[in-house]
C-alpha cells in the first residue's frame, strides 16, 4: 500500500547512463545547441568540468541579473561561515542569538532548509514549506553576528576575495551578480575557498525530520535543492531564468540562463538535455525500426531493468490514443501479457477509493467531517495519545491528516485472512497505529483508508468492491478493474509481482479490510478512463462523468506533500504538482512487486498511466514518462 514516491534521477532519466567520459566535439556542441533550441531554449549555458568549461554558449553572462531564490544558497554559506568562526551553532535555536525571534524552539537549520513553517499555519519545524520569513531572520541573523550590513559582510568574506566585481547587495537586501560572477563562485567552491569540506557537504545533504514515530527525508538541503548526491538553486523572473545546477563529486557544474519567465521544470528540463547528451543515455522507444545508438526499444529495455511486464496507456485529447502491454505475465511460466492482463494498482487504488466516498458522500449528504473515532476504537487502535477536540475525519484521511499509519505493508502471510480491520490489529501481524491526533500532521497513511473502507460499508450496508462497482466502474466503463484478489492467480489473467531477483513475490492478494488502500487489480487503459474523467470534469466538458464540485475538492491543494515531494501538495486522494500556472495531478502505487504510477495534466487533457510488475519498475516508469512527456510536448514538471 505504499505509494510510489515521485521522484525522477538527476542524471538517469532515461536509459543506459554512459560509464565513459563523453565527447565534446565541435559536432556534439552543435548538436546540442540545435536540441535546446528543438527545446524552445533561448540563452546560453555553461558545463564546467574539473574547472574547465567543456561546453559553452555564452549569451548574457555579463549581464547584471537579481539572484532571486540563489540568495538563499547565499545566505545558508553565510551562516556557514559564522558557523565557521565559531560565532554560531546552526543547531541551537534562533533565539539564542537574537532575543526578538517570535519562535523559541526553531533551529537556524531550520531557517537554512525551510523547515520552520514560519508564515503559514503548519507546525513548527514538521513540514518543509518555502517561507520568505527564513530569508529575512537569516539576514537579521548575519547583519547581528557580524556586526555589519549584508553588503559589508559579503563583500568583504567573499566578493572582494574572489574578485566578485559585480555582485553585492542592495540596500533592500536583494542579490545581484553576473552569470561570470557566479562562475568565479563556483570555482572557489571547487577549491574549498568558501567553505571547508565539512561544512560544503552539509549542503547537499537531504533535510530528514524525525521524531519519535516517523523520519521523513525532503530533497532540500541548506540553502538549495538536493537529492544527496546533487545541488541546485533556480530564480524564474520575468525578463529572465537560470539555473545552477552540481553535480560535486564529479565537479561537474551547469548554469543557464534563458530569456523571459520560465519554469523550474522547463529549466530541469534544459539541463537534462545536456546531462543525457553528454552522457549518450538511450531513449525508450516503441517503434520496431530504429537508431540504436540513440533508443532502445521498449523489449530490450525490459530486459535491461529486469521487468517481466509493462503496461502503458496514453491520453491525449482527452482520450486513450495507444495502450499497450508488453512482456511476460510470470518468469516462471513465459506466458505473454495481452490487452486485457490485469496489473496490481497498489496504492492508485486510492483515488479510485476517495471518488467512491465523495459519490457516496454527496448521495447521502455527508460533508466529509462525520467523526469516525469510534471506527478507529473498533479496530483495537489505541487513542490515548489523542487531543480530546480533534476527530478523525474522511477529509482528513484522504488528505492524508489521520494521524494513523502503519509501520510496513499489511500484506504478510498472517494477515492473509483477516475479514474485518479489527481482525488486523490482533497482534499476528504488522498493525495500525496512531501516531498523531487528527489533523495534526500530514504523514502518508494508506492503513486509514481502511477505516473508510469500514465507515462506507457499515453506514450503506454494502461490501467495499460493490460500492466501487456501484460509484466509480459501472459509471466511468470500467470492465476490467475489479477488487476480486483471487489465491489461485495463476489461472487468471494478472501480472503477477516479482521481487527485485526476478522471483514472484510470496504474497500476492490483499486482505479484505485493505482493499480500499491497495487492492485493485486493473488495466493501464482501464485506469486512464478514470484519470480522464477527471480531467473532463475539472474543465467543463459537457459529456464528464464525474460532477465538478467533486473533482475540484480532490485537486484543491490542501497540505505540503514535503515527506514526499517538496514541489507537490496533497488534494483528497490525489497529489498536485504545480506546472507554470497550471497543475498535473498524479498517484503512484506499490505494492510488493508491482510499481506504477498515472500523471495527467489537470487542464490540456494529456497524460500517461505505467504500470509494471516488478520491484524494478522505477528505473523503466521514469524512462518512459521521460520520453512521452519529451514526445508529445507536454508542459514540464519536476518533482
Amino acid at each position: 500500500m505504499r505509494i510510489f514516491a515521485f521522484a525522477f534521477g538527476i542524471i538517469c532519466l532515461v536509459q543506459s547512463c554512459g560509464t565513459h567520459e563523453p565527447s565534446y566535439s565541435n559536432l556534439f556542441k552543435k548538436n546540442l545547441s540545435k536540441l535546446l533550441r528543438q527545446n524552445d531554449f533561448q540563452g546560453g549555458y555553461i558545463l564546467i568540468k574539473n574547472g574547465s568549461a567543456v561546453l559553452e554558449e555564452r549569451r548574457n553572462f555579463n549581464r547584471r541579473i537579481s539572484g532571486g531564490n540563489l540568495k538563499h544558497l547565499f545566505l545558508s554559506v553565510g551562516a556557514l561561515r559564522l558557523a565557521d568562526q565559531g560565532k554560531i551553532n546552526i543547531d541551537k535555536p534562533v533565539r539564542d542569538y537574537l532575543p526578538q525571534f517570535p519562535v523559541h524552539s526553531i533551529s537556524i537549520k531550520s531557517l537554512m532548509n525551510h523547515t520552520s513553517c514560519l508564515g503559514s499555519d503548519l507546525g513548527y519545524g514538521e513540514y518543509w514549506i518555502w517561507s520568505n520569513e527564513n530569508l529575512h531572520w537569516l539576514e537579521v541573523l548575519i547583519a547581528t553576528l557580524s556586526e555589519k550590513n549584508l553588503n559589508q559582510f559579503f563583500q568583504e568574506e567573499f566578493f572582494e576575495p574572489l574578485d566578485m566585481e559585480n555582485s553585492f547587495f542592495t540596500k533592500n537586501n536583494e542579490l545581484k551578480l553576473t552569470i561570470d560572477d557566479l562562475l568565479l563562485w563556483d570555482e572557489a567552491w571547487d577549491n574549498g575557498k568558501i567553505l571547508s569540506s565539512g561544512l560544503r557537504s552539509l549542503l547537499s545533504q537531504a533535510t530528514v525530520l524525525k521524531d519519535s514515530y516517523a523520519e521523513n527525508k525532503f530533497n532540500y538541503g541548506l540553502g538549495a535543492y538536493t537529492d544527496g548526491n546533487t545541488f541546485w538553486q533556480s530564480s524564474s523572473q520575468k525578463n529572465f531564468s537560470y539555473i545552477y545546477f552540481k553535480i560535486p563529486h564529479e565537479k561537474i557544474t551547469i548554469l543557464l540562463i534563458s530569456k523571459l519567465y520560465k519554469t523550474k521544470g522547463e529549466l530541469m528540463n534544459w539541463k537534462s538535455l545536456i546531462t543525457e547528451s553528454i552522457y549518450e543515455n538511450r531513449k525508450v522507444t516503441f517503434q520496431k525500426k530504429y537508431n540504436p545508438k540513440k533508443y532502445i526499444g521498449i523489449q530490450e529495455s525490459l530486459k535491461q531493468n529486469n521487468v517481466p511486464a509493462v503496461g502503458i496507456a496514453l491520453v491525449r485529447d482527452f482520450k486513450v490514443v495507444w495502450a499497450e502491454n508488453y512482456g511476460i505475465k510470470e518468469l516462471e511460466s513465459n506466458k505473454p501479457v495481452d490487452a486485457n492482463t490485469l496489473f496490481r494498482a497498489g496504492s492508485l487504488t486510492k483515488p479510485i477509493t476517495a471518488l467512491t466516498y465523495l459519490r457516496f458522500a454527496e448521495l447521502n449528504s455527508f460533508n466529509g467531517n462525520e467523526r469516525l473515532n469510534s471506527y478507529a476504537k473498533d479496530a483495537k487502535i489505541d487513542l490515548n495519545s489523542w487531543d480530546s477536540k480533534q476527530n478523525l475525519t474522511a477529509n482528513r484521511i484522504l488528505s492524508h491528516m489521520s494521524g494513523l499509519t502503519e509501520r510496513e505493508n499489511w500484506s504478510t502471510t498472517e494477515n492473509q485472512n483477516a475479514a474485518r480491520l479489527s481482525d488486523l490489529n490482533s497482534g499476528k501481524g504488522p498493525e495500525l497505529y496512531s501516531y498523531y491526533s487528527p489533523g495534526k500532521k500530514s504523514r502518508y497513511s494508506g492503513g486509514a483508508y481502511a477505516i473508510l473502507q469500514e465507515y462506507m460499508t457499515k453506514k450503506s450496508g454494502a461490501r467495499f468492491p460493490r460500492l466501487v462497482d456501484k460509484y466509480v466502474f459501472q459509471a466511468l466503463g470500467m470492465k476490467n478493474s475489479t477488487f476480486v484478489q483471487d489465491p489461485n492467480l495463476r489461472l487468471s489473467n494478472r501480472a503477477l509481482g516479482h521481487d527485485k531477483d526476478g522471483k514472484l513475490v510470496p504474497v500476492r492478494f490483499y486482505s479484505y479490510p485493505e482493499l480500499a488502500a491497495g487492492g485493485m487489480w486493473t488495466t493501464p487503459r482501464d485506469l486512464a478512463s478514470f484519470f480522464i474523467a477527471l480531467q473532463k470534469s475539472i474543465s467543463g466538458h459537457t459529456d464528464a462523468l464525474i460532477p465538478q464540485a467533486i473533482a475540484k475538492d480532490m485537486m484543491t491543494p490542501l497540505v505540503p506533500a514535503a515527506n514526499l515531494s517538496i514541489h507537490s501538495w496533497i488534494g483528497k486522494g490525489l497529489f498536485l504538482n504545480p506546472t507554470g500556472k497550471d497543475w498535473y495531478f498524479y498517484h503512484g502505487g506499490h505494492s510488493l512487486g508491482h510499481k506504477s504510477i498515472a500523471i495527467f495534466h489537470k487542464s490540456k487533457g494529456y497524460g500517461v498511466v505505467i504500470m509494471t510488475n516488478s520491484e524494478n519498475g522505477s528505473a523503466l516508469i521514469w524512462s518512459i514518462l521521460r520520453a512521452m512527456s519529451l514526445s508529445q510536448s507536454w508542459d514540464k514538471f519536476i518533482n
